[in-house]
């Protein structure tokens, strides 16, 4: 199908995908803001424990910070790949404390194999992104704003 093709760059494309994923974190921590408001602050007293607050504000920072550098790698500002990195390993050791935090509470009885595969699905992400933004053909195509639009007229609209 011609019409369904397009020409963009795959920084762009990474971009959005990103811009997805961020949307999704930050609906995560609105969700957990919105139970605290609804039925928290009457659970617990005004004494909620101290992780409950650190996982609320910590899907909400980082959707933000994830929103704005994704919009900043859609627009190609050559900082937002290297912060783009940096939040990846900030999550790749994030995600290992929160694995070292289940293993040590024994929270996952009975979960192991579900637990393991969502550990292998998270890690391989975040090392195929972080092998992605190091690609040398990404980084080329990063400097690559101008398309000669004449090679490309006769897919439009299936002429």
């Amino acid at each position: 199908m011609p019409m369904l093709r397009n020409h963009l760059n795959p920084a762009v494309l990474f971009g959005l995908l990103m811009l997805g994923v961020s949307l999704f974190v930050l609906s995560i921590g609105g969700q957990l803001w919105q139970e605290y408001i609804q039925r928290g602050s009457y659970e617990y007293g005004g004494n909620e424990p101290l992780s409950d607050f650190y996982a609320r504000i910590f899907f909400i920072v980082f959707g933000i910070i994830l929103t704005f550098v994704s919009v900043a790698f859609i627009l190609r500002y050559r900082w937002a790949r290297i912060v783009m990195l940096a939040l990846f390993y900030i999550a790749t050791i994030a995600w290992t404390g929160f694995i070292l935090f289940l293993v040590a509470d024994n929270n996952i009885r009975n979960t192991e194999w579900i637990f393991f595969g969502l550990c292998a699905v998270v890690f391989g992400l975040l090392i195929f992104c972080t092998l992605f933004l190091n690609n040398e053909w990404v980084i080329s195509h990063w400097d690559s704003d101008y398309v000669d639009d004449s090679q490309h007229r006769k897919d439009i609209l299936d002429m």
